[in-house]
């Protein structure tokens, strides 16, 4: 598969999916064994189920959520990009209650594309700085004591 359909189709997930809401293009997208390593460890679930958990998780505490491609990188069956996302507090996220501030924060995806479908997705966030932004800095101590 060239690397310009492997970039399209790695995109399609922050870009379709999570800024625009459209979870109906996740089957399509991911294989049946579809692994997903994601920041969120209380997540239960595989393939599908636990990327639909993931999108419904973010755009439920940030509702207008967008993500810019800033970066991306194609070698072999691997597409990394770098993004940064932008949204509004309006929900709740991680126990903190909505503070209806407007965020900023990065991340870094990195896929697994095997036969035109995703195998596997690993998301790097910067969720400390994310946190500052909320101002719940008790909050981050006691999740980073918990794990």
């Amino acid at each position: 598969m060239p690397m310009t359909a492997q970039k399209a189709i790695a995109r399609r997930i922050p870009v379709d999916a999570f800024s625009q809401g459209n979870v109906g293009i996740v089957e399509s997208l991911v294989a049946e064994d579809f692994v997903m390593h994601t920041p969120f460890a209380h997540q239960r679930g595989a393939g599908v189920v636990r990327l639909k958990q993931a999108i419904a998780l973010i755009r439920s505490a940030f509702p207008d959520i967008h993500y810019t491609i800033d970066q991306e990188v194609a070698e072999g069956d691997i597409v990394a990009l770098h993004l940064t996302a932008r949204g509004t507090h309006r929900g709740s996220f991680l126990g903190i209650p909505p503070t209806h501030r407007q965020v900023v924060w990065t991340e870094i995806h990195i896929y697994r594309i095997v036969g035109g479908k995703l195998a596997e997705h690993r998301v790097q966030s910067d969720y400390t700085g994310l946190l500052r932004q909320l101002g719940a800095t008790s909050e981050l101590a006691r999740a980073v004591h918990r794990h």
